[in-house]
């Protein structure tokens, strides 16, 4: 066999040709196994979805007792809200778990200058996820919003050896501060904080108050990783011109990452972000606040009507998945 290959070359490169087709079929169907354990999980872990399947079984076993309809449909009532309440209070239980031991973490990188965490400051676990990103050693970072974040970033990019940071920030005292602790730091160097009043303008037919377009030109044009925490959410679409005046200059493989996720107004700036960027892939992190995480693809998803449909019905009836991983579920 070896001599044969050997002799006729042509026979070689076909036969690579088959096994790395055989391997690209492999994976693909590995793919779709998992996207699909992970649905499943994530229906199972749904609160409603637990809750729905309780009751109706409660249901049908005392009706199955001989109960009348209207008892049954009670038992069933009570005994899915029941179940409904314990897994939600037991999620919300595991949430803050984590939350209190990524504050350990945040604790230990930034050290003397830890400012408050929660509140109108970030949670850990949304800092956690932006140290993973920071993992990838990107070499431009935007950030809207300044504070806890501006200086982890700046030391993580500090210890990566490469990469830079441009903070928005619509309050100019807020600005100064962060600048302050940039320099106390010794990050000011690699992090800028510009500060970019609100100004109202129109994306898309919306007309929102964000960051001064005079402010937000001079900035790069390539960005690895978008952070959005700002400005305020003081209307419907605060956050969601981020994605509007900066998603050009995203490169292929950068990040999005959206906090407050658990806020309507947030969730709906993912799913507009999604529904009208098709190089977008959309995930959900089970943090304190909920957070929004979007990469941007070379090869746009483009699925059946079906698919869409589903994934549409999907996202109404659980739109806030419960974090059953440490890391994303896909939506």
């Amino acid at each position: 066999m070896f001599e044969q290959t050997r002799r006729h070359p042509g026979r070689r490169a076909g036969s690579r040709l088959i096994m790395i087709s055989a391997m690209a079929a492999n994976a693909r169907r590995r793919d779709v196994g998992t996207r699909a354990r992970d649905a499943r999980a994530e229906a199972w872990a749904s609160p409603t979805a637990r809750g729905l399947l309780a009751g109706t079984v409660g249901a049908v076993v005392v009706r199955g007792a001989g109960a009348g309809w209207r008892e049954a449909a009670g038992v069933g009532l009570a005994l899915g809200g029941g179940q409904r309440a314990l897994l939600a209070a037991e999620q919300r239980i595991m949430r803050e778990v984590r939350n209190s031991a990524d504050a350990a973490t945040l604790t230990a990188w930034l050290g003397e200058l830890t400012p408050p965490l929660g509140t109108w400051a970030i949670e850990p676990d949304f800092a956690r996820l932006v140290a993973a990103e920071l993992t990838r050693a990107p070499d431009t970072v935007v950030e809207c919003g300044s504070g806890t974040t501006t200086l982890l970033i700046g030391r993580l990019l500090r210890s990566n050896g490469r990469g830079r940071l441009i903070s928005l920030e619509h309050d100019q005292s807020f600005a100064d501060r962060t600048r302050h602790l940039l320099r106390s730091a010794g990050l000011d160097e690699i992090c800028e904080v510009v500060w970019a009043p609100l100004a109202p303008q129109t994306f898309r037919g919306e007309t929102v108050r964000w960051y001064d377009a005079d402010r937000v030109a001079d900035l790069p044009r390539s960005i690895d990783l978008l952070v959005v925490d700002g400005p305020p959410a003081v209307e419907r679409w605060a956050r969601w011109p981020a994605l509007e005046a900066l998603g050009g200059a995203l490169r292929p493989g950068g990040t999005v990452l959206l906090d407050d996720g658990r806020r309507a107004d947030e969730k709906r700036a993912a799913f507009r972000w999604r529904a009208e960027h098709a190089d977008l892939e959309l995930h959900w992190h089970d943090t304190v606040k909920g957070s929004w995480r979007l990469v941007k693809t070379e090869t746009p998803a483009r699925p059946g009507a079906a698919v869409a449909a589903y994934q549409r019905v999907r996202r109404q009836l659980n739109p806030r998945p419960a974090g059953y991983r440490r890391w994303p579920v896909q939506r």
